[in-house]
């Protein structure tokens, strides 16, 4: 029939009691419970817990009274140094004992000398042993706010340190600097940042160290903190550092196929076991096999995912991927994109490509042909287009040219881009399958006019006119034009079809003596259409008529391998196939049928001095080029005020304070402009107006919490009003544009460690 109060204002009581609830209904309740308990001869004790002083002050008339017992307060202190059977160092305060658990862990043990260490090991045996950085950091996360308290205490720093210096192999320094850092974040979201700008701060070192080109975000840490032992970052967690270890692969791999820097180096940037980075790495090796060295395949071979072995497995077969007669024809060119890339790479540097690729290339396009030709990348979207534009009122220029592969559009593209910017055209390039044979003869008049050769009779003109009839109304409304008649042929203001055979390339095709020597052919020749096409495009101006050109081929060539040693069994015909006396004509393996026709499979040449050739049935022979460029109709403009940078080169003006210079155009009269940097930059500056199409030169002061070096990507907020019209007057709106800029930050000044700094800034 006893009773006793138990004063828990910490929560920590974990008897069976009654605990009161802080409402005038249960303070009745519990107390007449109380009257009835006192009434009654049961031996059986009552607890009542009380959590506030306030509740106890509501039961204290009952202190005094026969069988209430005395209350017993809760205290951690007093209940951790009975629990230990030592005295408590006076900094440990009840609400650290509370929050760290330390009254419910089953046991403290007392395996280390000091107080300090033990405490510790409590909180999480990884904080004061092990040799694993990872762990420490892991067992960091898991605490809460009270144990960033306890890094106040001298003693405690001085164990954890000793513990990162002499466990952990992390320099004194650094650890100070982690501690001090750590005092006043969340350990949860530090340790995901954290990681996130160690891998961050790895990508800018290394874009450093093999002068790429590239920005990235600003740091927000101590370059000291973030060369700490790195730690595992998941692709979850990794947001646009994807986009920006794409960014870096890239950079890398043309740096490697110049010769600039060794494929070694590829190795050191694999750091991370992101499913998105080994399919990029993957589709760049099968595109550039001069990519793969032994380094690389041993390093992938250390991770575990299932994509990291696939593409481990791969390497170590040495295999290039092929295609299957399940794959899409957008499949089909986008793998050709890639083994481009491969073939080109192999036949400069003349090394011997695996025929087994193009042989399922070859294997493809003889089972899937229906396929081929229901889709939008067959030849006869050439004719397609002519006609759509014919109809729109175009001017169309068509520039065939003979045995162009889709192969060397890179560089007619290189090529066009600039003239596209130039004359306000519209560049659009795709690939098509040409007709089959790869032959002059037959693959001219398909493209040009969408039907079969032999379909027409005659000359190509004739063939033209009976296509394209509807719209060559006037005895010039075609012209045909022959490259070697070196003509300069203006357009009239009837003409409405022009169609221009570049022939050189496929003459000097056979008698070239490398895919080098073929590759400045296809050079000179397309800086010559460059002259031809801005010549029409400013006829058509004159002439007041849109233009589109179209740049195509009629097949490609290919590289030659070796020398074919076998019998004839058929009349030979551009170095290439044999042409079958009979469909039922017994051909070697290496051969496939098609039509009348005998063709190699492999990069076989039936001459002695067919290096380059044609007539085959490999990716670079089949696939052509189609480039579009058309009349660029001028868009509206949609951002009122433009920014760029004067000078890249940041100029330091403090500790952690910088400047740059902008330059500031707008295209109508704004006012009340104000920019300012977003992130860890702090800074604005601002200008009352700004005159339409008029520059002004304007610096931005800013400073950052911590130290920045090399090149930064810095993201602009600029705010400004301009005038808007609406049904009845014009009126004053604001708005604002985001502007991403990449600047490069000078080295500092002083040599002085920011750690070391930051240390002596704790006491």
């Amino acid at each position: 029939m006893s009773v006793q109060f138990i004063l828990d204002y910490f929560h920590i009581d974990n008897e069976a009691a009654i605990e009161v609830q802080a409402n005038e209904e249960d303070v009745t309740l519990q107390t007449q419970r109380i009257f009835q308990h006192l009434r009654e001869q049961s031996a059986e004790l009552l607890r009542i817990r009380l959590t506030s002083e306030v509740l106890y002050q509501r039961f204290r008339d009952f202190e005094g009274w026969e069988n209430v017992l005395p209350a017993r307060h809760k205290i951690p202190r007093l209940l951790l140094a009975e629990k230990l059977k030592i005295a408590l160092p006076d900094w440990l305060s009840n609400e650290q004992i509370v929050s760290l658990n330390l009254l419910k862990s089953p046991s403290f043990e007392t395996r280390f000398n000091s107080f300090e260490e033990n405490l510790l090991a409590a909180c999480h045996s990884n904080l004061i042993s092990g040799n694993d950085f990872g762990e420490f950091i892991q067992a960091l996360s898991q605490q809460t706010r009270a144990f960033t308290m306890l890094l106040e205490d001298k003693t405690i720093q001085n164990y954890m340190l000793n513990h990162l210096e002499f466990d952990l192999d992390v320099e004194r320094e650094n650890g100070m600097l982690l501690l001090q850092t750590l005092k006043n974040v969340d350990l949860t979201t530090f340790v995901e940042r954290f990681t996130y700008q160690q891998h961050l701060f790895y990508l800018r070192q290394f874009a450093s160290r093999y002068a790429l080109d590239l920005a990235f975000p600003p740091l927000e840490f101590p370059a000291s903190l973030l060369s700490l032992p790195r730690l595992t970052l998941l692709e979850n967690q990794a947001g646009v550092l994807i986009e920006k270890f794409i960014a870096v692969l890239h950079s890398v791999k043309h740096k490697i196929l110049s010769g600039e820097i060794s494929a070694n180096v590829l190795a050191d940037l694999v750091i991370v076991d992101w499913s998105a980075l080994w399919t990029e790495l993957s589709d760049t090796l099968d595109a550039n096999s001069t990519l793969i060295s032994e380094a690389l395949a041993q390093k992938i071979a250390t991770f575990e995912s299932s994509k990291a072995i696939a593409l481990a497995e791969k390497l170590k077969q040495g295999s290039y991927s092929l295609l299957t007669s399940a794959a899409s024809v957008a499949d089909v060119l986008a793998w050709s994109e890639g083994y481009f890339e491969y073939c080109r790479h192999a036949f400069l540097y003349k090394q011997k490509l695996d025929e087994t690729i193009n042989g399922s290339f070859t294997d493809y396009l003889l089972s899937q042909s229906a396929r081929i030709s229901l889709s939008t990348s067959n030849w006869q979207q050439c004719h397609q287009k002519i006609t759509e534009f014919l109809q729109a009122n175009y001017l169309v220029i068509v520039i065939m040219v003979d045995a162009l592969s889709a192969l060397n559009q890179d560089l007619l593209l290189a090529e066009l881009e600039s003239l596209s910017e130039q004359e306000q055209l519209i560049l659009d390039s795709k690939m098509l399958f040409s007709p089959l044979p790869t032959t002059t003869e037959v693959g001219k008049k398909a493209v040009l006019t969408g039907k079969p050769a032999n379909q027409f009779a005659g000359d190509y003109e004739k063939a033209l006119r009976e296509t394209y009839q509807p719209f060559l109304q006037q005895s010039t409304s075609l012209k045909v034009i022959q490259s070697y008649k070196e003509s300069s042929e203006h357009l009239d203001e009837f003409t409405n079809l022009l169609v221009y055979f570049e022939n050189k390339l496929d003459e000097r095709l056979h008698d070239c003596i490398s895919f080098e020597k073929h590759r400045d052919d296809i050079k000179l020749i397309c800086s010559q259409l460059k002259t031809s096409i801005r010549r029409w495009t400013k006829d058509a101006m004159v002439l007041g008529r849109d233009v589109v050109f179209f740049i195509t081929a009629d097949h490609g060539m290919t590289v030659t391998q070796e020398l074919y040693s076998g019998e004839s069994f058929g009349e030979l015909t551009k170095e290439r196939f044999f042409k079958l006396k009979s469909s039922h004509s017994e051909i070697p393996p290496d051969f496939v049928k098609f039509e009348h026709y005998a063709i190699p499979k492999k990069r076989l040449r039936l001459t002695a001095d067919g290096l380059l050739t044609h007539g085959g049935l490999t990716p670079e022979e089949v696939l052509i080029p189609f480039v579009t460029l058309t009349t660029k109709t001028p868009e509206p403009t949609k951002a009122s005020i433009n920014i760029t940078l004067k000078n890249s080169q940041v100029r330091r003006i403090g500790d952690k304070k910088w400047q740059i210079e902008l330059s500031l155009m707008a295209n109508k009269n704004v006012s009340d402009i104000r920019i300012k940097p977003n992130g860890i930059f702090q800074g604005e500056t601002s200008i009352d107006s700004l005159r339409a199409n008029k520059n002004q030169e304007i610096i931005l002061s800013f400073n950052a919490t911590n130290e920045q070096q090399g090149r930064t990507e810095m993201e602009l907020t600029i705010f400004y009003f301009d005038y808007v019209s609406d049904s009845v007057s014009r009126v004053k709106a604001s708005e604002t544009i985001l502007k991403t800029i990449a600047v490069d930050f000078p080295s500092a000044l002083l040599e002085k460690d920011v750690s070391a700094q930051n240390f002596e800034d704790m006491f």
